[in-house]
C-alpha cells in the first residue's frame, strides 16, 4: 500500500477548557504583578522610613551645635571670672569636659547620618551626598477611610482564580465536538478492490467525551471550593487589621500633636530658665554644674519636640500607607 495523507482537525467545541486556561494564565499573571506591587510598597515604607530617620539625625546636629555654643558661652563666662579671681578652674575644666563629650555626639550622629544617607541612595537607586538638604514632607491626609490596598486586589484575584478551577472542571466533564478533514493520493484510494492510484478524501464531524474526569471532579471541586471559603477569610482578618492600624495610627497622631504643643510650653519655660542660669553663671551666683544641668533640660526639651514632630510625620504617612490612599 501506498499513501500520502493531509488531515485538518479544528475543534469547534471544547466544553470551555481553553477559554478557561486563558483566564487562569490571565489571573495568574495578575497575581504575579499584585506581589511585585507589594514588594514596591514594602520598599516605599523603608523609604520614609530612612527619611524620617535622617530628618531627625539633622535634628540631633543642629541641636549639638545649639549645646556647644551654650557651653562656650559658659565657657566665656567663667574663664572671664578666673581672670577676676572669683571662679576655680575646675569649673571651667568641667564645661570644657562636656562640650568635648558633645561633640563626640555630633560626630556621632553625623557618621550615622552619612550611613542613612547611602541607605536612601540604595534604595531610590539615586546618588545622594551627605550635605544633602532634606525637608520635612508635607503629608496630606486622605478624607476618606476606604481601604485600597492591593492586598485586597490580590486576594480577589485568588477568589477568582479557584472560580476558574471550578470552571475548568466542569469544561472537562462536558463533551468535545470537532470536524476532520482527510485528503491524498494512494494506492488503493477508498475502494480496497480498486488497486491503483487515486485520489481521495473524507470529512465529517468527531464526538469525544472523557469519563475519566468525573472520579476527581468532585474532589477537586471541593479543594477550589476550600480555597475560594480561605480568601473570603483572609480578607475579612485582612480588613479587621488594617482597622485597628488605622485606629492606632490616628490616636498617634493625635497624641503627638498634644505632644508637641506641651513640648513647645516647656521649652519656652526652659529657654527663659536657661537664660536666667547664664546671667547667674555670670554673677557668680550658680555653679558651672547648676548651669549644665539647665542647658541639658533645655536641650532634652528640644530633642522631645523634634522627636514628636518626626513621630506624628511618620504616623501621617504610616496612615496613608496602610489605607492606600497614596502611592
Amino acid at each position: 500500500q501506498y499513501r500520502l495523507n493531509l488531515d485538518i482537525n479544528q475543534t469547534i467545541y471544547d466544553g470551555g477548557v481553553n477559554k478557561n486556561q486563558k483566564d487562569l494564565i490571565s489571573l495568574r499573571a495578575t497575581a504575579e504583578s499584585g506581589q511585585s506591587e507589594l514588594e514596591l510598597i514594602r520598599l516605599k515604607e523603608k523609604i520614609d522610613l530612612t527619611y524620617c530617620n535622617i530628618l531627625f539625625s539633622d535634628a540631633m546636629i543642629a541641636q549639638t551645635d545649639t549645646v556647644l555654643a551654650d557651653l562656650t558661652l559658659g565657657i566665656n563666662k567663667v574663664e572671664a571670672r578666673i581672670k577676676d579671681g572669683v571662679a576655680f578652674r575646675s569649673s571651667l575644666n568641667m564645661l570644657k569636659a562636656e562640650k568635648l563629650k558633645v561633640e563626640q555626639k555630633a560626630i556621632e550622629w553625623k557618621a550615622g547620618r552619612s550611613a542613612l544617607v547611602q541607605i536612601l541612595s540604595i534604595l531610590t537607586d539615586t546618588v545622594f551626598t551627605d550635605n544633602i538638604k532634606l525637608e520635612d514632607p508635607a503629608v496630606v491626609l486622605s478624607a476618606t477611610s476606604n481601604i485600597n490596598r492591593p492586598e485586597l486586589d490580590l486576594i480577589n484575584v485568588q477568589r477568582n482564580i479557584s472560580q476558574k478551577q471550578i470552571d475548568m472542571v466542569n469544561a472537562r466533564l462536558r463533551p468535545r465536538a470537532g470536524i476532520f478533514l482527510q485528503g491524498g493520493y494512494g494506492r488503493p484510494a477508498l475502494n480496497m478492490l480498486l488497486n491503483t492510484f487515486d485520489w481521495y478524501g473524507i470529512g465529517g464531524i468527531r464526538l469525544s467525551w472523557n469519563f475519566s474526569n468525573l472520579y476527581t471532579a468532585s474532589n477537586d471541586k471541593q479543594l477550589a471550593r476550600i480555597e475560594k471559603k480561605n480568601a473570603d477569610i483572609r480578607e475579612e482578618v485582612f480588613r479587621i487589621n488594617t482597622k485597628t492600624q488605622v485606629a492606632q495610627q490616628q490616636k498617634e497622631i493625635e497624641k503627638c500633636e498634644a505632644l508637641i504643643v506641651s513640648d513647645k510650653a516647656i521649652i519656652a519655660l526652659r529657654e527663659s530658665v536657661k537664660n536666667a542660669a547664664s546671667a547667674q553663671l555670670d554673677a557668680g551666683v550658680i555653679t558651672a554644674a547648676d548651669y549644665l544641668r539647665e542647658v541639658y533640660a533645655l536641650d532634652i526639651a528640644r530633642q522631645s519636640l523634634r522627636s514628636h514632630e518626626i513621630q506624628k510625620i511618620q504616623a501621617e504617612i504610616q496612615l496613608n500607607n496602610i489605607t492606600g490612599q497614596t502611592k
